[in-house]
Order: structure tokens, then C-alpha cells, then sequence
């Protein structure tokens, strides 16, 4: 992760500050927090094991302050967000029924969009209820409300996410800390299902965790959803701007929605047999494997809550760490600067090596844009953006490629490799700092002067 050209591309796209928010994220959580908790538990690490302590602790521990903080952010972000998504939904309501609307300002009839809901409610239904081991009228009941409330707040979630990525971008959309809120709400719900009588015996019965397993199932169809929104709203806000026909971008993007979910899964299951994830032993039996820190919170989160063990207080001090940086927020914008309480949390949650890489790329797109060499009038170009898209949509690409590879020959890549690690790290190093340098040129110069 130390060495992503996707995530220095990341870091170009958010900027210094949010990079600096990260930054202040990853001391709060090892300069502060895991050694204070450290201490508090009185176990005396060896030196040789001292790092590996210090990740338990912040693995175990700390990343669910880090949870605390971006779910507050998080709500905050929503809060703000909400006048315009209500004025949004007021002026499509009000030109539903009219016939003189311009080209540009037809959307799909209402009748098509709520057909589609049914058949989306009705797909989830199935989906939902042929997960679960046992077939019986309650966990029928339980499938319908689950259901409900995927399509409840998808809505919302949509709405949130699909508007910040229409405002500012799909790189600034809270989707992560709406995330964390969903997995909370989902399980407490299932909580209180199972208080009620459905008990978690007899709808998952002789399956321990499978009740986890289900909730980060609904929260998929959430993550989903909030995903497309970003990618959505970025192409009719691009449409809008051509004066193109809504209708039908929003055929075309319910036709790439239907791809995409049809491509995805074998991708999946394609990188989950080159490399595994974290917590299982590779197909190969190697020892890369995919980290995804996001989903391995999400299954904190959803173990703790249903296994009656969150660690609410080390959630609860995140919460009063995003309260404290949102009023620290409003205080710096008064001058001019901002520190995002969302990408403070981020900083605290993700791997610090991830966390200092996107810092990096922020400060290379500040360093570059500032000492442009470029006309005023030029600037509004930014090859340096396409630059670090390129980046994020490369590595993807080439990852499952070598994944593909990997697969077929796994040890294909044996006679590229290194002899040593230092070596490899060394060499990956500087391949790096030459990408660093390059995108700073391109971006400080442009394409004409490289």
C-alpha cells in the first residue's frame, strides 16, 4: 500500500488539506491513542514484538475511534447536505406533470421509476431470503424487513452521496462514514427483530456468525447503491452541462448499472483466488493478501454490536474527537482553512501507510499548482487531475490483470522478483519517487513542456 500510485493519485484529487486532516489522523491514533492504551494494559511488550503490539492495539481498539469520528462527520455531512436535496426533490416534484419541460430537463416517468423499485425490492427479497438456512413465515418477516430497510436508506444514502459527488466530486462523498452509520443502523435493527422474537437461533440456526454474514450481505446492496450514486450524479452533471437528454442517460446508466453488477462478482472471486483476503490463508498459500480495511471494520462493527461486545467507549471518544474537529472546522474556515473532521477519522482508521501516501499526493498537487509554470489562464486544464485518474483506473486495471496471471501461472512473476526484500523496496521506491516527479512536472508545466 506504502508504494500505490492509486492512492498518491487519491491524494492529488482531495488536496493538501485533506491530506493534512489524515495526517493529524494517523498521530492522534499512534502518537496518542495506542500508546495511552498501551499503557492502560499494563502488558509489557518485548522489543522485538513492540510493533506487533502496537497494531493489535490499534487494530482491536483504536480503529473503532477512528469509526466514531467519521460516523459523526458523517451525520454532519448529511445535515448540511439535506436543504439541497429537499429543494432538489421539491423541483421534481412540482414538473412531474409538465408538458412544455425542455429536452434537457426530461427524466424517466414516474410510473418507469417505481416499476423499478418493485423490481429491485422484489430482487432483493429473493436475494435476501434465499441467504437465509431456514424457509418459514418468520424469516419471511425478517426478509421484508430487511428489505424495507435496504430501499429506506438507500434513499438516503443515495441522495447524500450522489449529491456531494455532483457538488465537489466523487472523491469528497462521505460514502465511507455513511457506511459505518448503515452497518450501525442495520444491526440494531436486527437487535431489535431478535428482541422481539425472532430470535437469532432459530433464523440462522446451527450457524454461528452467520447473522454477521447476512448484515454485511444488506449493507452490500447499501455500499452499491451509494457507489452508483456517485458515479450517476458525476455523469448527468456532465450531461447537464452538454445539454444532453436525461431519459436517456438514465437508460444507458440503468443498462451500465446491470453490466457492471453482472461483471463484478467474477472480478471478486477472481482476486480472491490470485491472493485471498486478510484473515484467510491465500489460494496460493502466499502471503499477499488484499488487506480491504474498510470491510474488515465493517465486520468489527457488525460482530461487535450483534455479539453484544462493541466497544461503545472507545466509539463514544471518536464521537466527541468529530464533534471537537467540526467546531475546530468552522473556527479555520473563518480564516480561509479547512481540516476535514471526515478525513481526520479516515486518518485514524485507515493503515497509516495508506494514510501517509494520500497525504503525499496532496501535497504534490499543492506544491505543483502553486509554483505552476504555467499562464493563469492555462491552469484550469490540470493534466495533472488526468493524470492521477489515470493512476486510480491503471492500477485497478493492471491488478486484476496480474491477478488474472496469477492464477493461470502463479509463479509467473518469480524470475521479475527481486532476490532480496530490501531490494524490492528499494526499487519500489524509487519507481515511486520517478512517478512523484513526473506527476509534478505535468502538472506544474503541462503536456506541451514535458
Amino acid at each position: 500500500g506504502a508504494w500505490s500510485t492509486a492512492l498518491l493519485g487519491v491524494g492529488y484529487l482531495i488536496g493538501l488539506g485533506g491530506g493534512i486532516a489524515m495526517l493529524v489522523g494517523v498521530a492522534i491514533a499512534w502518537l496518542i491513542a495506542v500508546p495511552l492504551i498501551g499503557a492502560q494494559t499494563g502488558i509489557l511488550a518485548s522489543e522485538g514484538h513492540l510493533l506487533e503490539f502496537a497494531s493489535t492495539i490499534w487494530m482491536s481498539r483504536v480503529r473503532f475511534i477512528g469509526a466514531g469520528t467519521i460516523a459523526v462527520a458523517s451525520l454532519w455531512t448529511l445535515a448540511q447536505l439535506a436543504p439541497g436535496v429537499i429543494d432538489g426533490l421539491k423541483t421534481l416534484w412540482k414538473s412531474r406533470n409538465a408538458q412544455d419541460t425542455a429536452p434537457c430537463e426530461r427524466d424517466l416517468p414516474a410510473w418507469f421509476i417505481i416499476s423499478t423499485v418493485i423490481a429491485v425490492a422484489i430482487t432483493l427479497f429473493l436475494s435476501f431470503y434465499s441467504f437465509l438456512p431456514s424457509h418459514n413465515a418468520q424469516t419471511a418477516l425478517f426478509t421484508i424487513a430487511s428489505v424495507a430497510l435496504c430501499l429506506i436508506l438507500s434513499f438516503l444514502i443515495a441522495a447524500s452521496c450522489g449529491y456531494m459527488a455532483g457538488l465537489i466530486g466523487a472523491s469528497s462523498s462521505p460514502i465511507s462514514g455513511v457506511m459505518i452509520i448503515a452497518i450501525i443502523a442495520i444491526c440494531l435493527v436486527f437487535r431489535g427483530l431478535h428482541g422481539i422474537g425472532s430470535r437469532a437461533s432459530q433464523l440462522f440456526p446451527h450457524e454461528e456468525g452467520l447473522d454477521v454474514a447476512f448484515a454485511l450481505f444488506v449493507l452490500t446492496a447499501l455500499t452499491a447503491s451509494a457507489a452508483i450514486s456517485n458515479d450517476n450524479l458525476q455523469d448527468l452533471k456532465t450531461g447537464q452541462l452538454v445539454s444532453a437528454t436525461p431519459w436517456k442517460q438514465q437508460i444507458a446508466l440503468i443498462i451500465g448499472c446491470v453490466v457492471g453488477a453482472a461483471i463484478t462478482a467474477p472480478i471478486l472471486n477472481l482476486l480472491h483466488e490470485a491472493y485471498g483476503f486478510a484473515g484467510e490463508v491465500s489460494a496460493h498459500g502466499g502471503n499477499l493478501v488484499l488487506t480491504a480495511p474498510q470491510a474488515t471494520l465493517m465486520l468489527s462493527l457488525a460482530r461487535g454490536i450483534l455479539g453484544g461486545d462493541m466497544d461503545w467507549a472507545m466509539f463514544t471518544i471518536g464521537a466527541v474527537t468529530g464533534v471537537s474537529f467540526i467546531f475546530f472546522e468552522r473556527f479555520l474556515q473563518t480564516k480561509g482553512l479547512t481540516l476535514p473532521a471526515l478525513a481526520v477519522g479516515m486518518g485514524i482508521y485507515l493503515p497509516s501507510d495508506v494514510s501517509v501516501t494520500i497525504a503525499l499526493g496532496g501535497a504534490v498537487a499543492h506544491v505543483t499548482q502553486k509554483w505552476s509554470r504555467r499562464p493563469v489562464s492555462d491552469r484550469t486544464d490540470q493534466p495533472g487531475t488526468l493524470v492521477a485518474c489515470g493512476f486510480i483506473v491503471g492500477e485497478s486495471l493492471m491488478g486484476i490483470a496480474i491477478a488474472g496471471m496469477h492464477v493461470v501461472r502463479p509463479d509467473i512473476f518469480d524470475r521479475f522478483t527481486p532476490p532480496s526484500p530490501e531490494l524490492r523496496q528499494i526499487s519500489s521506491a524509487f519507481i515511486f519517487a520517478a512517478i512523484t516527479f513526473w506527476i509534478g512536472r505535468v502538472s506544474a508545466r503541462g503536456w506541451t513542456k514535458i
